[in-house]
């Protein structure tokens, strides 16, 4: 009978951590979502900046939301960056070249450990999922 009790306990135990590690990989990847998208967004950011003086004098379709309109491009020395919390700052293009850059990189990493911290995740919830498994084969025995 004591056995029996230990091993619905070292269940209901198991049960609890599986859920408390798949709420943590949900939440990652979550977080891995948002990252990708701003390393997409940063990308074409630099992509742009670098491709700045091609554009000078041109006319592009500009997006604002869901609307789109057709503007002609002025001389390109100074952009607003968007920083962070609301706030924007003027900077000359290769200042927001090299701001952009550095921010990439700072994503990439973020992205880096994310995908690691997700996949010991993933590993100890495979190792749960095994365990689990086998008491309640055991315990069905």
């Amino acid at each position: 009978m004591e056995n029996s009790d230990n091993t619905e306990e070292d269940i209901n135990r198991l049960t609890y951590l599986q859920a408390v590690y798949t709420q943590q990989y949900e939440l990652i990847s979550n977080e891995i979502a948002t990252y990708s998208l701003a390393q997409e967004t940063l990308l074409r950011n630099k992509d742009l900046l670098e491709n700045a003086k091609d554009i000078e004098g041109s006319n592009v379709l500009m997006n604002s939301g869901n609307v789109f309109f057709e503007a002609k491009t002025g001389k390109m020395d100074k952009v607003l960056v968007y920083v962070g919390a609301g706030y924007v700052l003027e900077k000359t293009a290769e200042e927001a070249r090299k701001f952009v850059d550095e921010r990439s990189k700072e994503t990439a990493e973020m992205l880096e450990k994310l995908v690691k911290e997700r996949s010991k995740i993933e590993q100890t919830l495979l190792e749960i999922n095994y365990s689990l498994s086998a008491l309640q084969s055991k315990a069905q025995q």
